[in-house]
């Protein structure tokens, strides 16, 4: 494509039409996977402690612990915690993984596991543990942790209780 953006519409008619929009160049940006990821944590982070947004926290942060968490495969850390919660509390590991990742689902898609128009569960502690895997993602990637990544891990020290903490018990 010489520079510009193809954009599809839907005419009443119902057919597409396509025409192009001229980019400008000096707009491009170009912006990494680990770059893109860690402005997602980041932002995640801020909404979390600063907003108390905790659907917006999750969706953000599942997102950059994905991105990096998709080179690790099963050294992520969602599917180490998936294993090692199934294998505790003898279950499946695909039933484990589901059930955590229900809420980030129901954020996400409409054809998930949950049908309700409401979910009700401890959506803080849920925000709270997709950040974590997403940092978790991050040293395991050997990506150096941001202000904010250092900031969130201060703040669960100061908690009473934290998510993760029950899994080493």
């Amino acid at each position: 494509m010489d520079q510009n953006i193809l954009f599809h519409s839907i005419l009443t008619s119902g057919k597409p039409t396509y025409s192009t929009i001229p980019s400008n160049p000096t707009m491009n940006i170009t912006i990494s996977k680990h770059e893109a990821a860690s402005e997602q944590l980041d932002w995640a982070i801020r909404l979390l402690l600063d907003e108390r947004a905790y659907s917006s926290a999750t969706t953000l942060a599942g997102a950059a612990g994905a991105m990096l968490g998709e080179r690790l495969k099963e050294n992520s850390a969602h599917s180490i915690l998936t294993i090692s919660l199934a294998q505790k509390y003898n279950l499946d590991n695909k039933e484990v993984s589901d059930t955590i990742n229900d809420f980030k689902n129901w954020l996400k898609h409409s054809d998930c596991r949950i049908k309700s128009d409401t979910f009700t569960e401890d959506i803080e502690n849920i925000a709270i543990y997709t950040i974590t895997t997403a940092i978790i993602n991050f040293l395991t990637n050997n990506i150096s942790l941001s202000h904010q990544a250092e900031r969130f891990m201060k703040w669960t020290e100061s908690r009473p209780e934290h998510p993760l903490q029950q899994i080493n018990e």
